[in-house]
């Protein structure tokens, strides 16, 4: 009885070893998706901006199907209101897109549905469809990082196959030297784990395009992935140096 006593306890033990090493085990998953994800938002926040602008935008392909002017602007208002776009907007159709605004305060949204024509001979026309949200916030960046992944989850709903880009840009008052740039960008880059591609770090072109594998996103340029893209200039109109921040690619003016 003794010796099954002891039998027992032992099979207790190791019940409780088990649980405590389960617990472990899942706790050390939950730190390591922690650490790979990228904190953008750390990443791009400065004590110096002066002001921030975010910019969420996404193009997707919709079809082949042809659409009359009704039917755009039906397809616009189902992107609104998967957006929280419910009340009140402005909607008009002309030529071939229908552009639906909606203004708040600090907010700016834009849907377009544009039909493209393809002459494929004389007498055939063949349209392709595409939908196009513009989505821009006035010193909030933890509100364009969320539309982002909105708009992202709301195309894959709606089956459409899109490019979305985040681009975060900053204004720091006055000119900057390349040793400030440098320590932004080091920052920046350090907090998304990105490696550096390729970088220009001069004084009158300051560019550098990283990749980190925390960021699903990526674009190519023959072999090398590419999906972080920071950019630093300056702007003498304004007098300010504006420190732009883009996942995957910049692919605006600056």
């Amino acid at each position: 009885r003794l010796q099954e006593g002891k039998w027992i306890m032992r099979k207790k033990l190791i019940y409780i070893c088990g649980i405590l090493w389960l617990f472990a085990f899942i706790q050390l998953i939950v730190n390591y998706e922690e650490e790979k994800e990228p904190d953008i938002i750390t990443a791009f926040s400065n004590d110096m901006y002066l002001r921030t602008l975010s910019t969420v935008k996404a193009t997707g392909f919709y079809g082949n199907t042809y659409m009359s002017g009704e039917d755009k602007e039906k397809l616009a208002k189902t992107v609104a209101e998967g957006l929280g776009i419910n009340d009140i907007y402005d909607i008009y159709t002309e030529n071939n897109k229908t552009t639906l605004t909606k203004y708040v305060e600090g907010v700016r949204t834009v849907i377009n549905v544009v039909t493209v024509e393809n002459h494929v001979e004389k007498a055939i026309l063949t349209q392709k469809q595409y939908v196009i949200v513009e989505m821009e916030f006035d010193n909030s960046l933890e509100s364009a990082v969320y539309y982002r992944e909105k708009v992202e989850k709301l195309f894959k709903d709606m089956d459409i196959g899109a490019d979305i880009t985040l681009r975060l840009r900053g204004d720091i008052e006055g000119e900057l030297s390349n040793s400030e740039k440098n320590s932004i960008s080091d920052h920046i880059l350090e907090n998304v784990n990105g490696n550096v591609v390729t970088e220009n770090r001069g004084a009158d072109m300051y560019t550098i395009y990283a990749y980190t594998d925390s960021i699903e996103d990526y674009v190519v340029y023959g072999t090398t992935k590419t999906n972080i893209n920071i950019v630093i200039a300056y702007n003498n109109v304004k007098g300010v140096t504006e420190v732009y921040m883009a996942t995957p690619i910049m692919n605006e003016d600056y």
